[in-house]
C-alpha cells in the first residue's frame, strides 16, 4: 500500500527503505522539517498571530500523518537537529505572540509543547473527525492562552 501511494513498485520501496524502521524514520525526520519549515514561515506574521498559525499547520500535518504520529514524538526525545530547530523556532514565535500580546506573558514553550502533546490525544480518539476536532481543540486552547489581562 506505501508503496502503491507513493507510486513506486514494492522493490524500489525496499531498496530505498530496507527496514520499517528506516522509513518510519525517514517520515519522521521529514515531518519534521516541514514543522520547520511551517514555523519558519509563520515567523513572518507580522501581528503575533504566527504561533498560532504554526499550531493549526502542526495539527494538520500530525492528521495527516497519524500513522505514524506517536514516532514523531519518541523521535523527539533524541538529541536531533530538526528537533532542536522546531524547539527554538517554537521559542521564538512564543516570544513574538508575548510581545505582540497576542498570549499571556507567562505562556512558555512547556505549554506550548503541552498544547502540541494534547494534539496527538485529540487525533488519537477523534477518528474521522480528527482535524474538526483539532480546530476546535486549538480555538479552546487559544481562548486560555490569549492576553485577557493580568494573571
Amino acid at each position: 500500500l506505501i508503496a502503491q501511494r507513493a507510486g513506486v513498485g514494492v522493490g524500489t520501496l525496499y531498496r530505498r527503505f530496507p527496514t520499517k524502521d528506516s522509513l518510519i524514520e525517514f517520515l519522521v525526520q521529514r515531518t519534521l522539517e516541514n514543522l520547520r519549515t511551517a514555523a519558519t514561515e509563520a515567523l513572518d506574521a507580522p501581528d503575533g498571530t504566527g504561533l498560532e498559525r504554526y499550531l493549526r499547520h502542526a495539527a494538520r500535518e500530525f492528521c495527516e500523518h497519524r500513522g505514524y504520529l506517536q514516532h514523531i514524538w519518541e523521535y523527539g526525545a533524541v538529541d536531533n537537529d530538526a528537533v532542536a530547530a522546531v524547539r527554538a523556532l517554537t521559542d521564538r514565535l512564543t516570544r513574538e505572540a508575548r510581545k505582540h500580546g497576542t498570549i499571556r506573558r507567562d505562556v512558555t514553550r512547556a505549554d506550548i509543547t503541552s498544547v502540541l502533546w494534547a494534539i496527538q490525544g485529540v487525533i488519537h480518539h477523534a477518528g474521522d473527525d480528527a482535524q474538526a476536532a483539532c480546530n476546535r481543540f486549538l480555538t479552546v486552547s487559544f481562548m486560555g492562552l490569549r492576553n485577557v489581562g493580568p494573571v
